[in-house]
């Protein structure tokens, strides 16, 4: 069973209210036995009126009226050279209000991207001035690769590409071993190992593997190259 609502209109067909919730409900079950209905019935409230969406240093893109509706909604966008803060489409709510807030146009630049493994510093800042500038930094054993700092610009945007943090490699090591064998992996970055195995009739003199580790900003090899002695 469905049940369509509507509601009371005055003289020569006038809106006296707007329906909140849905037109129409159904009786449903979930164990078909005990019906319930698939959703509370509607309201009818006094006619909405929302006020005017004015955003200073905004053009309004879409839903252009003369007044606005429940459920009707607009979406701004900024003058060149502003930055938007909040969101760009709003809509007319059951208390004549506009939800999400209007936005905001500033003459500046939103917080810029972060980096993988790194991080710029102001992370408690919501927005950022024209000519204000932000510094990138690499968490330990990766390098900071690209323009540090970058700065917001007149347009809003930032002046160049977020810098990327790009992981650091130990120095190159031998890769033959007198009397024996390294076994390396493709590249030395950060966290690679090498392993040492001596040749039959010989034994290791040092450690069998070396690893790539980092130390506050420096990356070095664990163990030194070892030595391979006849038995």
């Amino acid at each position: 069973m469905v049940v369509t609502y509507q509601c009371h209109v005055g003289q020569n067909g006038k809106k006296l209210f707007d329906l909140l919730g849905e037109k129409s409900i159904y009786c449903t079950s979930k164990d078909n036995q005990v019906g319930i209905w698939n959703s509370p019935a509607p309201q009818c409230i006094p006619v909405v009126k929302c006020p005017i969406p004015e955003v200073e240093n905004g053009i309004m893109e879409s839903g252009f009226r003369h007044s606005f509706s429940l459920n009707d909604s607009v979406m701004f966008k900024c003058k060149p050279g502003f930055t938007m803060k909040g969101s760009n489409t709003v809509r007319c709510q059951p208390n004549s209000k506009w939800n999400p807030p209007l936005p905001k146009c500033f003459k500046g630049c939103l917080p810029p991207p972060h980096t993988l493994h790194g991080n710029y510093d102001q992370l408690d800042e919501e927005f950022f001035a024209v000519g204000q500038e932000v510094f990138y930094s690499c968490d330990p054993g990766y390098t900071l690769i690209g323009t540090n700092p970058i700065r917001c610009t007149s347009l809003g945007t930032w002046s160049h590409l977020v810098p990327k943090c790009e992981v650091k490699s130990c120095d190159d090591i031998p890769n033959q071993l007198l009397n024996g064998r390294v076994v390396a992996p493709p590249n030395f970055q950060l966290g690679a190992e090498v392993s040492f195995v001596c040749d039959k009739g010989f034994r290791l003199n040092g450690q069998s593997s070396s690893q790539c580790v980092s130390e506050g900003m420096r990356v070095f090899w664990s163990n030194k190259f070892p030595v391979c002695e006849r038995e």
